[in-house]
């Protein structure tokens, strides 16, 4: 399946004198990490070489991060890190030499490919409060030091457009919030503070789910969600992913793809979620991606699934391109907005590029970073 969306992702330097990166933005894990120069099994994208920095510090910890049923594994090093203008010198991160390592039975996921060219690492933004090995995560660092004007940052996930490589993907703001990419009010929930195990990551209590008008009611306690940047599937539990996907007429479990469902590509999904606040409509563009490969072009795969059998949701790019996001450090909670009109334009990258020259803003593939 090669017709997903891309990850949205930021450029950042690291070391002096600066190498650059281009990272994936995610909140749904603490850590950062690049690829090593030393890594035989990572892809062919920017690696960074410990000799080229004159200011590298390297530990004898060595650190392994999960996502799904792969992982990454390397040395834990300190450098100074750059991002849209702001440096945190020293920021802990992994230096990866081995990537993609299976843990267990590997499940097979949307996306699941943790690096793809030119991607050389991920900038997971969540908390990190207790480990001192894996140190802070980068934008926390910046917040706890009173460095940002807010203690919060913003997302606006533009849809891809006819070329994804002339628009840019969205705008990430750290420190405040870009009023000219909303309208309305900022419904702002509080994140749950149970099960502990979730501390680390941004989180909601999502409480119903209307498909097409019909209500879904989620039970108390199992509506878990963590909001993540990286991901591009709504990722929950199958009873509730089965009650949906049951509501819309001609869908089905997919064939040899335990998780995924398959729907008519002529009807038109509508799903609503709501997070104990208001109800937050999916674009049906978002619910497919693309028609069954191999197929006559009659059934579409839904992006709304059940890859191994969480006890949570995971909610990805699909519900947050339909909504502008802010995440707030103090009070810990997330705020969702509708989108304005101008966030419903594709953006040039060239007149973006202008305007990052003219304004002194950070620019980026993936994001514009203010």
């Amino acid at each position: 399946m090669g017709n997903w969306d891309d990850y949205y992702y930021g450029t950042i330097n690291i070391g002096e004198p600066p190498q650059t990166f281009n990272v994936v933005l995610d909140t749904g894990s603490p850590y950062l990490w690049v690829m090593s120069n030393t890594c035989e099994s990572c892809v062919r994208a920017p690696r960074f070489y410990t000799s080229y920095s004159k200011s590298i510090k390297i530990t004898k910890e060595r650190a392994t991060y999960t996502y799904g049923s792969e992982g990454v594994m390397g040395q834990i090093v300190a450098d100074s890190v750059t991002m849209g203008g702001f440096t945190v010198k020293p920021q802990t991160f992994l230096l990866v030499d081995q990537a993609a390592i299976q843990f267990g039975n590997p499940t097979r996921q949307i996306g699941n490919q943790i690096l793809e060219n030119p991607i050389s690492g991920i900038m997971g933004l969540g908390f990190n409060t207790t480990d001192s090995t894996n140190g802070m995560p980068f934008w926390q660092a910046l917040a706890s030091g009173g460095r940002l004007a807010a203690k919060e940052m913003s997302f606006w996930f533009a849809r891809p457009g006819n070329n994804p490589y002339t628009e840019l993907g969205g705008a990430f703001t750290l420190g405040g919030r870009n009023e000219s990419l909303f309208r309305g009010i900022i419904d702002f929930m509080d994140m749950p503070t149970s099960p502990r195990k979730y501390n680390s990551l941004w989180r909601l209590m999502m409480t119903s789910v209307k498909v097409k008008g019909k209500l879904i009611p989620i039970t108390p306690g199992e509506g878990l969600s963590v909001i993540d940047t990286r991901v591009n599937i709504i990722n929950g539990p199958e009873e509730y992913v089965s009650a949906i996907w049951n509501a819309v007429p001609g869908s089905r479990p997919a064939r040899n793809e335990p998780g995924l469902w398959n729907f008519p590509c002529s009807t038109d999904v509508f799903i609503s979620p709501s997070f104990g606040g208001g109800e937050w409509p999916i674009n049906p563009k978002d619910l497919s991606s693309g028609p069954v490969p191999g197929g006559d072009g009659s059934m579409c795969v839904g992006t709304i699934t059940h890859f191994g059998k969480p006890s949570h949701w995971t909610i990805g790019t699909p519900f947050l391109k339909n909504v502008y996001s802010i995440f707030r450090m103090e009070p810990p909670s997330i705020g969702f907005a509708q989108l304005s009109a101008a966030a419903t334009l594709p953006v040039v990258r060239e007149e973006k590029e202008k305007k990052k020259k003219k304004e002194g803003k950070g620019c980026v593939r993936g994001f514009s970073c203010f």
